[in-house]
């Protein structure tokens, strides 16, 4: 006979893996931003451009590691999020 709770863990393991496996570079969605707005951005704080990645669930390209900074109405600038924490002390 077949214990449901082994079965039960096995498919949460193979779930949970699989996850992984989908996105090793997940990216948090608040360092993520739209590519196509702001494309061959560069941060203003390291004068670094930024990755970008293709998120499949949202199915768009995506910025990796930004921060979109809108302060300044009319003005928006994205960061590194550590480039962020500089700029702001």
């Amino acid at each position: 006979m077949f214990n449901l709770g082994i079965a039960e863990s096995l498919f949460k393991i193979q779930e949970e893996t699989e996850n992984e496996a989908k996105s090793p570079d997940a990216v948090p969605e608040e360092y993520s931003v739209l590519a196509s707005t702001y494309e061959g951005a560069i941060c203003p704080q390291c004068t670094e451009t930024f990755s970008s990645y293709y998120d499949e669930d949202r199915e768009e390209w995506r910025l990796k590691d930004a921060l979109l900074d809108e302060a300044e109405e009319g003005n928006a600038k994205i960061y590194h999020p550590a480039c962020y924490q500089v700029q702001l002390n």
